[in-house]
């Protein structure tokens, strides 16, 4: 079962200690976790950055308030909303976002700015993933680290202290879904965008998908 959910909000929330966007066991539940990410680790104020979330010409960056961010990004008619960040995140942080089965939006902010941004989208063509990758390649050059394996794949951007990351996967049909996100390092590695997890993900999506074809081929 693919860990990304047909929610933002369900995305957030399971990929703290969960390892970022590759496949889940069945049955995995949603465990809250204590508070571990604080607001003394954001850097006041947060540095000026290049890198941030495309969206028709306009950009989410590390930095922004809120308010701007979801201008970029607008709720959709009947796109159902979220407010809750992950269990992770301590009582300064605030979430904000929306989903509408399509494709889903969020922040994760303190004092209105915004500290970490993500999309999602479901459902996209083949060729999506690559072309994102591309776009941001032109801008940022090569990604300083690629993660392959089995579905899963994540291309990483490290700017200090920032990171922006894309994870491509697929859910149970074989459809094809894109994150995008950008923030603090330190925060991407609280949800599980970072290359150590995404190893250790892409490791249990290729060996979840064996036992599963064994499955299959048993008698």
């Amino acid at each position: 079962m693919p860990r990304l959910y047909r929610s933002v909000r369900a995305f957030l929330l399971v990929a703290v200690g969960l390892a970022g966007c590759g496949p889940q066991p069945s049955g995995v539940p949603i465990v809250r976790q204590d508070p571990s990410y604080n607001a003394e680790q954001v850097p006041d104020p947060l540095p000026p950055t290049r890198l941030g979330l495309w969206r028709d010409g306009s950009k989410v960056k590390p930095g922004d308030t809120v308010e701007d961010s979801l201008e970029v990004f607008p709720r959709p008619r009947n796109a159902a909303v979220f407010y809750d960040p992950p269990s992770v995140f301590s009582k300064e942080f605030r979430a904000k976002g929306w989903d509408n089965g399509r494709e889903g939006f969020g922040v994760i902010a303190t004092k209105g700015v915004v500290v970490l941004a993500l999309r999602i989208e479901y459902d996209v063509p083949r060729d999506r993933p690559d072309d994102l990758v591309e776009q941001y390649e032109r801008e940022h050059g090569q990604p300083d680290s690629r993660v392959e394996d089995g579905p899963s794949a994540y291309w990483f951007w490290d700017r200090e202290p920032y990171r922006l990351a894309i994870c491509r996967t697929s859910d149970a049909d074989g459809r094809i879904v894109v994150v995008s996100a950008v923030g603090l390092g330190s925060a991407m590695d609280a949800i599980g965008l970072g290359k150590g997890t995404a190893t250790a993900d892409a490791a249990l999506a290729r060996t979840l998908l064996s036992e599963q074809g064994a499955s299959a081929d048993a008698p």
